[in-house]
């Protein structure tokens, strides 16, 4: 819990969502908690938010699909609660559906947001 720390959930068809945020050194906002995932990490540009089983090799795919489209990586966070790991990795390239669709593909994971600030 951060000194000024402010909490959004939302209620939707698909469930609850919640995230959390603070503002570092007056002027850094920064993302420190999504539906119980710790994060540290800012919100802007391209964002994928990968929620997936906490199993070897996901990060791995991840990072090879994203290579295979030629799509780089300008920041990759993790957060992990349960048996279960949240991914929030910063892009800086467009993502096409064709993307989000091989990503969602892969075994372990259970649900892909992509979202552009």
């Amino acid at each position: 819990m951060y000194k000024n720390q402010i909490r959004l959930t939302l209620l939707t068809q698909e469930g609850e969502f919640s995230v959390s945020g603070t503002v570092f050194n007056e002027d850094t906002p920064k993302i420190v908690e999504i539906n119980h995932f710790e994060m540290d990490i800012e919100p802007k540009g391209r964002m994928i938010l990968f929620r997936n089983n906490d199993t070897p090799g996901v990060i791995g795919h991840v990072g090879t699909t994203l290579a295979k489209y030629n799509i780089n990586i300008a920041d990759f966070r993790l957060g992990r609660y349960g048996k279960e790991a949240l991914a929030v990795i910063l892009v800086d390239d467009e993502v096409s559906n064709e993307v989000i669709k091989e990503l969602s593909s892969i075994k372990a994971c259970l649900a892909i947001k992509y979202v552009v600030l």
